[in-house]
């Protein structure tokens, strides 16, 4: 009987922990941003700290508690400091002609011989009526780019991305929408599917000819079945131009959903002719320990 009872048990164990294995990542994500009720054991007051009935007993006072930072920890944190916020204002300080330049945009990309993609300054020599949008001197005061693309990890999941960028020459502010769907090959021929968005307003702390950096704020939602999860978003953008017909771009994005953390990272590589852009790229999502990540292949319209 206790062999038969043994055998029952270990029999649901494998099912279970084969129906944990078969779930799949998406699910995972669900399951992450929804915890089920757990138990937590209760927390004694700290024999150091004041919330104790009778305050902190003297007798377990950290002795180092009145140390101060000597000047070589201070100086740790400068250049700490220092590096972990280069991304930010190196950029700025080597190819940025200052915030009082107002930049212009182009129909595309190597539109004209002499510059890379934008034109900065008064733009006195420049041909700037909206009838002449095929001179190749013509620009503007916003660029649009739109771009679909293709992801696969070529194991279970696949992902489709829809992209919008509008960027403009007012205070240097635009706009990004980013629309992900994901698909999830699971075991018995079924699938599993959620959509992720966002949407930010951006700023460009750096605009020069061939280099741009964005900076940007929003919101994200997550959509699995019937429930959608929303958070904040930051992101940090740069799009470099180096050499004609070629375009480079990465992003990095970190935000919440449903207080859980999100990260998100992006490089891409394209080719460019004409308004067109053929592009190559990976893209990793990680939603608190759980990773969606892949190389991808897409197409962007710039106007």
């Amino acid at each position: 009987m206790y062999r038969c009872a043994f055998i029952a048990v270990l029999g649901t164990a494998c099912i279970a922990a084969s129906n944990a294995s078969a779930q799949g990542d998406l699910r995972r994500i669900r399951s992450t941003l929804h915890p089920g009720a757990k138990f937590v054991l209760p927390v004694n007051p700290s024999r150091d700290s004041n919330s104790g009935w009778f305050g902190a007993d003297p007798a377990y006072q950290n002795a180092a508690t009145g140390a101060t930072l000597g000047p070589a920890a201070i100086g740790l944190g400068v250049v700490a400091l220092v590096v972990s916020t280069a991304p930010f204002w190196g950029p700025h300080e080597l190819f940025d002609a200052g915030f009082e330049e107002r930049g212009w945009f182009p129909p595309h990309p190597y539109m004209a011989n002499d510059r890379p993609y934008m034109v900065i300054g008064n733009c006195t020599d420049v041909a700037l009526d909206g009838d002449d949008y095929f001179n190749p001197l013509h620009v503007k005061p916003w660029s649009l780019r739109l771009a679909v693309d293709v992801g696969d990890d070529f194991e279970a999941m696949s992902r489709f991305g829809g992209h919008l960028f509008l960027d403009t020459s007012i205070h240097r502010l635009g706009f990004l929408a980013n629309v992900n769907y994901y698909r999830e090959r699971l075991p018995a021929g079924r699938d599993d599917e959620a959509l992720m968005t966002d949407f930010n307003l951006t700023w460009r702390v750096t605009q020069s000819p061939s280099v741009l950096m964005h900076l940007g704020i929003g919101v994200r939602t997550w959509t699995y079945g019937c429930e959608t999860d929303s958070g904040i978003n930051g992101l940090y953008r740069a799009d470099w131009f180096p050499v004609n017909q070629f375009h480079f771009s990465a992003l990095f994005e970190a935000g919440t959903l449903a207080e859980q953390i999100v990260l998100h990272g992006q490089v891409q590589a394209g080719f460019m002719f004409s308004h067109g852009e053929i592009f190559l790229g990976y893209d990793l999502l990680r939603i608190q320990n759980v990773n969606l990540q892949g190389p991808s292949a897409g197409i962007r319209l710039w106007f």
